[in-house]
């Protein structure tokens, strides 16, 4: 069992059943093409940057009650921001997502 608000990471094809011992949850999956990026996802505090260059996608999902950005953006519980500049979580936890497209020789 993983620890709340801990990334796990599995393939698509695998069959996934469970069971909820404390009630309903909420889930975030973030679905790529192996083929032709890769991604990762992780959890981010008070001070921690997310950068954005141009080969990526990045995006931050609020996890506590309230963060802010430093780009002067304040997320509710569950409430995502694309990141068009890189930014530095000023209060608060996120989810970190980056989805990286593979450079072509």
């Amino acid at each position: 069992m993983a620890d709340l608000f801990s990334p796990v990471a599995f393939s698509g094809e695998e069959p996934i059943t469970g069971e909820l011992p404390n009630g309903p949850c909420r889930d975030f999956n973030v679905i790529w093409d192996p083929a032709i990026a890769d991604a990762s996802v992780s959890v981010v505090a008070a001070d921690q940057t997310a950068a954005s260059g141009l080969s990526e996608f990045s995006g931050m999902l609020c996890l506590s009650q309230s963060a802010s950005m430093s780009t002067g953006e304040t997320l509710a519980f569950g409430d995502f921001a694309v990141l068009n500049e890189p930014a530095i979580l000023k209060e608060g936890r996120a989810l970190l997502v980056i989805i990286r497209g593979h450079s072509h020789p």
